[in-house]
């Protein structure tokens, strides 16, 4: 069997012979009028910065964690459908991988998210946790493109495009009816690559 770190640098080289994941979402510059000029350059890089962040993850001495990833960003490559925007709405557990920057690989522990649509429009929420964010997610080839903003615990949620240094963009991908995978290219603070893993909570 091989070792995570193994299995990471074929998830590596994956991505560095062709953009799989990032076909997900189309990326070019996203939906029409959605992003900055800014952000239209990250979205449109998700693949290098992907892979810029797997360099980190590499070097990372917690097997389980690498394990964890490697595992996921299969599955991830691996996607080819897209559902209905309606399909996204419920409460879910969030997971933060961060990886490069600061620590070559950090996953924290679970928090809670929402995804809410209304007149068609997703909208997600991180609920709880010190960092949050909120934002819209917008149907495009086969995922979902994200433009939102981080704020912290005792802040109102930000809108997108109102601080640049806040704001945040990716692609969200649909592994299961219980499971999507947000990806955030070149996040402005501590690391390289952000992935934020959901599931589903029963409600």
């Amino acid at each position: 069997m091989r070792t995570a770190a193994a299995r990471l640098a074929v998830v590596y080289l994956a991505m560095a012979a062709a953009p799989t994941a990032a076909a997900m979402c189309n990326l070019g510059d996203g939906p029409p009028g959605l992003l900055s000029t800014t952000d239209k350059k990250r979205y449109g890089d998700l693949y290098q910065s992907r892979a810029k962040g797997l360099v980190g993850a590499l070097r990372s001495e917690n097997q389980a964690d690498r394990a964890s990833i490697a595992s996921l960003l299969e599955r991830v490559n691996a996607a080819q459908q897209r559902p209905g925007v309606s399909a996204l709405q419920g409460q879910y557990t969030c997971r933060i991988a961060k990886l490069g920057g600061l620590a070559n690989l950090v996953i924290y522990r679970p928090f809670t998210c929402r995804i809410d649509v209304l007149d068609g429009t997703a909208r997600i929420n991180k609920l709880t946790g010190s960092q949050r964010l909120s934002g819209t997610l917008v149907p495009i080839g086969n995922g979902f493109t994200y433009a939102g903003a981080l704020h912290y615990e005792r802040e109102q949620p930000v809108d997108y495009g109102s601080d640049p240094e806040r704001d945040q963009v990716g692609c969200l991908v649909w592994l299961s009816a219980d499971e999507l995978v947000l990806e955030m290219p070149a996040p402005n603070f501590d690391s390289v690559h952000d992935i934020m893993i959901l599931k589903r909570i029963s409600e």
